[in-house]
């Protein structure tokens, strides 16, 4: 059996078992959007003001009319099966907290880059594009090396464990109070279902939301412990 023959049965296999349980396992120990049973008066002002808000921003329109024109069939078929909710979120998140500076690690496309960037136009925004010639945790050292602390951090490419777990380790050097981190494809497979239990269950790391499409990890330490799940 080649590697590539490999490869590509693993992805069908996780797609067809993995993918439903994962999101049949959350749907059904996640709370209700609204926030109820949420205890601490900032993270339910966050899941109902921000993450499951109605609200349409000015800049969405622009964008993804950008996107469109740009990519034609290819964002055609994502905003039919996902029409840019991840990255409406991920605005949210930014424009509602106004970080001074901005980390994405692993970028793909720039759609998320710019709905960032858009969301809090003054910050300091840097973006490491994963590349084979690229030496990822040296890009990443010297992006840190630039920043005297991070405010929001995205982790977007998927990536694996030993990766994605040194990148959050050398993340955590410029982490302070108000510090927020975004992880997406959290549930995509089960190595990186494993990696999202490791980085929520950090020692700093006070409070996570899981929201299946991405987590989110808060480093306040006014925040109680705690693991959420939230439909979205």
């Amino acid at each position: 059996m080649s590697n590539q023959y490999r490869n590509h049965l693993y992805n069908r296999l996780i797609h067809i078992i993995h993918r439903p349980r994962a999101k049949a396992n959350h749907l059904i120990r996640a709370k209700r959007a609204n926030g109820g049973g949420i205890h601490s008066p900032y993270l339910f002002r966050f899941v109902t003001m921000v993450l499951n808000t109605t609200c349409t921003y000015y800049a969405f329109e622009a964008l993804e009319a950008v996107h469109q024109k740009e990519k034609g069939h290819s964002i055609i078929r994502l905003k039919k099966k996902e029409p840019h909710q991840v990255e409406r979120m991920i605005f949210r998140i930014v424009q509602d907290h106004q970080p001074a500076t901005m980390l994405e690690i692993g970028s793909r496309t720039g759609i998320e880059t710019q709905y960032m960037v858009n969301a809090c136009p003054k910050a300091t925004c840097k973006s490491i594009t994963y590349s084979p010639d690229t030496k990822e945790n040296q890009s990443l050292k010297i992006a840190l090396s630039e920043m005297e602390k991070l405010d929001f951090v995205l982790f977007n490419a998927p990536a694996e464990r030993s990766q994605r777990m040194n990148e959050f380790r050398l993340c955590l050097q410029k982490v302070h109070d108000g510090s927020l981190f975004v992880v997406k494809h959290i549930h995509q497979t089960p190595e990186q279902a494993l990696t999202w239990k490791l980085m929520r269950n950090h020692p700093e790391v006070r409070a996570s939301i899981d929201l299946y499409s991405l987590g989110v990890l808060f480093f306040r330490k006014d925040l109680p412990k705690c693991k959420l799940r939230i439909k979205t």
